[in-house]
């Protein structure tokens, strides 16, 4: 089976060219994961030093951060993200830039002196940052400041992480030397910022919020994305969270409670387009059993770098109807809750991301709870996890 190109490109919406093309014979290691909840996840490969000639490492080394990452197979995109971190091996020294320590939005949450109350600086940012990276926040907590010091507290934290300086940690690897790359997946990103819509307090529709949230908080941040479309969802839940809440984690968890007897599903593709669904229990894969060759689209296509998570048929057991309540049609039926595939791998490979159709029904208890108990936070209750 052949291996997909790897194209790459500058930052998302910056600019729509896709400028370099790696082909299978320039890059190692290449894997990918997509999510059912969140879509593509995560992709890395490794470039060599003896595939990849005249300095062009160094280069890329210092200007792919926050690039775009297209993998490209059979005619069609099969994954899409940015670059979230590098790792330089030369001549036994590793060196790493990572978007992980970036800050370039800080602002600053505080009591004054003999006060319990909480009080907020303006956000502090680096226009220069955000134009280069995306918008990435932080919020740091200090107690018994006064309002002046607060600024300084969240410029002094601005300052040593507004750019992916790079950074030392190791002068002895026997590694091969080359540049290892993390390409994160789109609605990775949507964790970049804080969610706005979490006043005022009260009830509100999971339909509604989602849309405020994708109005005012991911398009003006994220101009890149498409809006695909908030399937309805009438249940009401609180607005107000107990602490300030990361928008992809405040999505997700809203969408594995759904509407209270239905999970829904959020995820950015290849397409770019923000979607949040309904679960369809509608099988889009069957297990044929490794003898029979495996893996299958519904309807007979092999799947490889384009299976994407989702409902399978399992036609090696028998089709015995699910109980009453269950999610799926039948006993044989599962959930591939995450695919991931690598470089010179057959087929897809199924995996667990941690959750079980015991925990979907404890997330759908938890928003019951939302319905009745205004205050009950499942985003800040221990056991009630959202998983990200």
């Amino acid at each position: 089976m052949s291996d997909p190109n790897i194209l790459i490109g500058d930052l998302p919406g910056t600019s729509i060219e896709l400028h370099t093309m790696l082909s299978p014979d320039d890059y190692t290691r290449l894997k990918h994961r997509k999510r059912y909840w969140g879509g593509h996840w995560d992709l890395t490969f490794f470039l060599a030093e003896a595939d990849i000639q005249g300095g062009l490492l160094d280069e890329w080394f210092n200007s792919w951060l926050m690039g775009q990452v297209v993998e490209y197979f059979g005619g069609a995109i099969t994954w899409r993200g940015v670059i979230w971190e590098m790792v330089r091996i030369k001549d036994g020294k590793r060196q790493q830039r990572s978007m992980s320590n970036v800050y370039n939005a800080v602002k600053c949450v505080y009591t004054r002196v003999n006060s319990s109350v909480q009080v907020e600086t303006p956000w502090q940012i680096n226009d220069d940052s955000i134009s280069r990276y995306l918008r990435k926040e932080l919020i740091i907590y200090k107690d018994n400041i006064g309002d002046a010091q607060a600024v300084d507290e969240a410029n002094a934290a601005l300052m040593v992480a507004y750019d992916a300086w790079a950074q030392s940690t190791d002068f002895n690897t026997s590694s091969k030397d080359g540049l290892e790359i993390t390409v994160l997946g789109m609605g990775r990103l949507l964790n970049n910022i804080f969610c706005t819509q979490t006043t005022p307090t009260g009830l509100i529709r999971v339909d509604s919020f989602i849309q405020a949230i994708w109005s005012n908080d991911l398009a003006p941040n994220f101009d890149f994305l498409i809006f695909g479309g908030v399937d309805s969802n009438p249940l009401e839940v609180e607005r107000e969270q107990r602490a300030p809440t990361r928008c992809g984690d405040l999505i997700d968890a809203l969408a594995r409670g759904g509407n209270a007897s239905t999970p829904y599903r959020w995820y950015i593709g290849a397409d770019l387009q923000f979607r949040f669904q309904i679960f369809d229990n509608e099988p889009t894969m069957e297990w044929r059993g490794m003898s029979r060759g495996g893996i299958f689209l519904k309807g007979g296509g092999r799947i490889t770098w384009d299976a994407n998570p989702g409902v399978l048929d399992d036609v090696t057991l028998p089709a015995v109807p699910a109980i009453s309540g269950d999610f799926l049609q039948q006993r044989n039926h599962e959930i591939i809750q995450q695919f991931s595939m690598w470089q010179g791998q057959s087929g897809p490979k199924p995996e667990l991301e941690q959750l079980t159709e015991a925990q979907l029904l404890a997330d759908l208890d938890a928003y019951r709870r939302m319905i009745t108990d205004g205050n009950f936070d499942r985003l800040h209750t221990p056991g009630a996890s959202p998983g990200m």
